[in-house]
């Protein structure tokens, strides 16, 4: 095609495009167009972020078919190129797509968030074939008018942003944290039931002269494996609202000032859903002691992380909980946001080891239960649940070897187990 064809036809589809969107801004610009000798090129800013390049291979995949070899290049400067080939195009050479080449330009390339200077940019060597308008006139379709709904849609949003939604989950109620009875009070009383009786609290501190009963933020802190987690997800259960969780790699960034950006943004997005949990995982490695040398970089992490915490615990909708290992390691400024809403998970009790066992291996007998138990110092509920799935699992193997009839795993598998756990 001629570059005046190519103009003519890509403005055409923009105006249908425009027109069928009922006048509504589409989510890509009108290009600049460059022909060079037997350069043609055609630049569109593109309202998408890096994400957007899954979206672009799985298109031109689907579009070209298996007739079609898609290469992907990626430069220094962040440059994502895809050069497509007609596998055939020494048989075919008439048929053939010579060299048609797209590329994705982000300058917020390492973010998970859109850049308003992200380019998309179709050029070919040669001059377009009728096959590469039709691939562009259909990348173009798509990116133009990709999901607006999904871009103020705060899930989708918060998804991106590398945080994961936990909604209702059936399965999961108190009885699936084996006991911890008083830590389940002490959530009860500090958590869940002022989310469900938010009135009732609410003329409870009126008459008493409190300014309010609704929890602040709330930090869990203990060992690795001791329910923390799991305990977050019951609660986001029985007050029926999302929790968001927030992994500490969503948040790291190595370019300065994304980490913020980031967790800004999480806050921000969290704010939007109404009634929902909001749960910093590992809040240790984002915030820890100003005492200790602290990179500028974790100082301005901190900053956000306290304005937020500070702005959102206003809102009684939203709950903040924080969840640590290390404790002693936080700043004293992120402790006294919680204030005295700490909430501590121990290691188990022998008892409460022995359930543990008996709720992951119910064919063992109490006293197999019991012995196990004697044998767990210092191990968590995690640690256990590892115990039993690798006694299983060598269970299984047994079977597969030996070609013998499926029963259940003894004793021994578990005490097996436990013994590679001691030394592990």
């Amino acid at each position: 095609m001629k570059f005046d064809e190519i103009k003519q036809t890509v403005d055409k589809c923009l105006e249908d495009l425009i027109a069928s969107n009922n006048g509504n801004e589409l989510n890509i610009s009108r290009p600049e167009y460059v022909h060079k000798k037997d350069k043609t090129q055609a630049k569109f800013k593109i309202e998408h972020g890096k994400y957007f390049i899954t979206d672009l291979i799985d298109h031109i995949s689907g579009f070209f078919g298996d007739n079609y070899s898609i290469s992907i290049h990626k430069t220094l400067m962040g440059y994502y190129s895809f050069s497509i080939q007609n596998k055939y195009s020494a048989l075919y050479a008439e048929e053939g797509t010579h060299n048609f080449e797209m590329t994705f330009v982000s300058n917020d390339l390492f973010s998970n968030h859109d850049s308003p200077s992200s380019e998309l940019v179709f050029e070919d060597m040669h001059k377009y074939s009728e096959h590469d308008m039709e691939c562009m006139l259909a990348i173009i379709r798509k990116t133009a008018l990709t999901n607006i709904e999904k871009k103020s849609d705060p899930i989708n949003k918060i998804s991106e942003l590398g945080a994961r939604i936990y909604g209702k989950e059936e399965q999961l109620s108190f009885d699936s944290l084996v006991g911890y009875e008083d830590i389940k009070q002490q959530v009860l009383t500090a958590i869940i039931h002022p989310f469900k009786h938010p009135e009732l609290l609410k003329r409870l501190a009126t008459q008493t002269g409190l300014k309010s009963l609704f929890p602040k933020a709330i930090l869990f802190e203990g060992s690795p494996g001791t329910g923390k987690t799991t305990m977050a997800r019951i609660i986001s259960n029985n007050i029926e609202a999302p929790m968001i969780y927030v992994p500490i790699e969503s948040i790291m960034s190595c370019w300065y000032g994304e980490s913020e950006k980031r967790l800004a943004e999480i806050f921000s997005e969290a704010s939007k859903l109404g009634k929902c949990m909001l749960f910093l995982d590992e809040i240790d490695a984002l915030a820890s002691s100003r005492d200790r040398n602290m990179h500028e970089a974790t100082r301005r992490l901190l900053s956000v992380l306290l304005r937020q915490i500070q702005g959102f615990v206003l809102n009684e909708d939203v709950m903040v909980i924080g969840s640590t290992n290390r404790k002693d390691d936080l700043d004293n400024a992120l402790l006294s946001r919680f204030g005295n809403n700490i909430i501590t998970f121990r290691l188990p009790t022998k008892t409460e080891i022995a359930g543990i066992f008996n709720h992951y291996a119910k064919h063992l007998t109490k006293e197999d239960v019991k012995e196990l138990a004697s044998r767990s110092d210092n191990f968590s509920g995690r640690d256990i649940e590892e115990i039993c799935k690798d006694a299983t699992r060598m269970y299984a193997t047994d079977i597969i070897k030996n070609n013998s009839t499926l029963g259940l795993p003894s004793y021994d598998y578990y005490l097996v187990a436990l013994k590679k756990r001691e030394h592990s």
